[in-house]
C-alpha cells in the first residue's frame, strides 16, 4: 500500500508533527510505505484553497499513490458536505481515504 498522509493545523503556532507521527504509525501496522506528507500550516478546515491540498489531490490524479491517511476528518474539511464532495472525488481516482481517528 503506497500512501500519502495530510495533516492540517488552523495556525503557524501549532505543529503537524504529532499528527505525522501518528498517521505514520498506523501506515506501519497496516503494512504499507509512504509516498509523500502534506502539510498545509496556518489553514482553516474552512479554507479549501490549501496548497498542499491542491498538490495531493494533482498527486492522487496522477496516480502516485492509492491511499491516503489523515488523523482524523477534521484535518480535512470540518463541512461534512466537503467532506462527501472530497469522497466522491476520490472513489472516481480508486484512491482510498483512510482516518485513524474516527
Amino acid at each position: 500500500m503506497t500512501v500519502a498522509i495530510y495533516a492540517r493545523v488552523g495556525s503557524i503556532e501549532q505543529t503537524t508533527a504529532e499528527q505525522i507521527k501518528r498517521c505514520e504509525k498506523f501506515i506501519v501496522e497496516q503494512g504499507g510505505t509512504v509516498h509523500k506528507i502534506y502539510t498545509d500550516e496556518g489553514f482553516s478546515a474552512h479554507d479549501t484553497d490549501r496548497p498542499s491540498l491542491k498538490k495531493m489531490l494533482q498527486d492522487a490524479s496522477d496516480n502516485n499513490f492509492k491511499t491516503i491517511v489523515t488523523l482524523n476528518y477534521a484535518r480535512l474539511f470540518r463541512n461534512p458536505l466537503l467532506i462527501h464532495e472530497l469522497q466522491d472525488q476520490l472513489d472516481e481516482l480508486n484512491i482510498t481515504l483512510k482516518v485513524v481517528e474516527s
